[in-house]
């Protein structure tokens, strides 16, 4: 038996850090957006129990071991739920970006939860529970949404009537670690947080027509970000350059720009291009 899929990456359209909490996460208001750069999964059943994974890297993945992968968490604990055997040999194709604020190891948790559940012939729904376990962001990929509000530590997922016209994107990965934990711990939390532009944006989102990016796009970990590694901060100032609205995604360090106009896009990916080994133009999907 041979199962495959494909596993997204997302962007952060918006996000707010509106207090820390006292498990020590923070609540967060985000726009989870999903974007047509993606890992290919292929799972393969053994005869034995055995659960190998195989990684074809064309990205920087730096190798992890077996128990900290996430793929191989989702099917432990899938087993365990419904007192499964099986053994997997699984080949993982990674084209996302590691450490990139892309969300690559929670979407390939995600969809390996999903997979399993029409391997078996299971409703999604009896696994949520796991996927909630497994990681913040995990919950998004779950949902299978082109583009949801996130909240809480961004696993509780609100779905969108998207109806307006979606714009290009061009998304660059500098290479650069930037530590999640560090980017919060580095926040100066002398601000109100004000989700009026947050939800002004999503009314948007739901009118046919283009939006105007310009007005919405924002992200509270910038400045915290930036003042760590200031070439993330020069990074969005060159995309920028060329008229295309940018943001950093997540807690970095990978900036995104979008545009309703291609043209844009493609000239600034040519500028680029050789300057930035990671360098994508994509769609939302």
């Amino acid at each position: 038996m041979n199962y495959e899929c494909l596993s997204y990456a997302k962007i952060n359209l918006f996000l707010e850090v509106c207090k820390k909490r006292k498990d020590g996460y923070h609540e967060i208001v985000t726009l989870f957006s999903r974007v047509s750069l993606f890992d290919k999964i292929r799972f393969s059943k053994r005869e034995d129990k055995e659960i190998n994974i195989f990684i074809k890297n064309n990205v920087n993945f730096n190798d992890i071991s077996k128990d900290d992968n996430l793929i191989y968490k989702a099917i432990l604990e899938f087993e365990k739920k419904f007192e499964i055997k099986d053994g997997f040999d699984i080949y993982l194709e990674k084209n996302i970006p590691q450490g990139a604020g892309l969300g690559g190891g929670s979407s390939n948790c995600a969809s390996t939860l999903l997979a399993m559940c029409d391997i078996y012939g299971i409703d999604k729904n009896k696994v949520r529970d796991i996927a909630l376990k497994l990681g913040s962001d995990v919950m998004f990929f779950f949902e299978a949404k082109k583009i949801a509000v996130g909240k809480g530590r961004g696993e509780i997922i609100e779905d969108l009537d998207i109806k307006a016209e979606m714009p290009y994107v061009i998304l660059v990965f500098p290479d650069i670690f930037l530590s999640t934990k560090e980017v919060y711990s580095n926040m100066d939390y002398n601000y109100i947080a004000d989700l009026n532009l947050f939800y002004e944006f999503v009314d948007e989102l739901k009118r046919y027509g283009k939006v105007d990016f310009s007005k919405y796009l924002f992200n509270r970990l910038e400045t915290s970000a930036f003042k760590l590694e200031k070439k993330v901060k020069e990074l969005k100032e060159e995309i920028s350059s060329f008229g295309v609205m940018s943001l950093m995604s997540g807690s970095g360090s990978s900036v995104f720009g979008i545009s309703y106009d291609k043209n844009l896009i493609d000239k600034c990916f040519n500028a680029l291009k050789n300057k930035y080994r990671f360098i994508f133009k994509l769609k939302i999907v």
